[in-house]
């Protein structure tokens, strides 16, 4: 599983797991709101988001990493 941290125009976070094997791609935001939850999703496709959108827009994160790329605690993040 892979957890990327997506900064957008409004300098907040959202949250997006991904999970190849399960064919999960799903974002949230900085409240813990679902935006999108995109579930059966072929291992290709989960794989393409992850190279060619979110390595290029979102920083990928280590599960229990208390950081947000800005060194401000962020417990949406831990």
């Amino acid at each position: 599983m892979g957890v990327w941290m997506w900064k957008q125009a409004s300098q907040k976070y959202w949250r997006v797991e991904t999970d190849v094997m399960k064919g999960l791609v799903k974002v949230m935001d900085e409240d813990g709101n679902i935006i999108s939850d995109h579930r059966g999703l072929s291992k290709e496709a989960v794989e393409l988001m992850e190279n060619n959108f979110f390595d290029e827009v979102a920083q990928e994160v280590t599960i229990g990493q208390g950081d947000s790329p800005d060194d401000k605690y962020n417990p949406m993040y831990v």
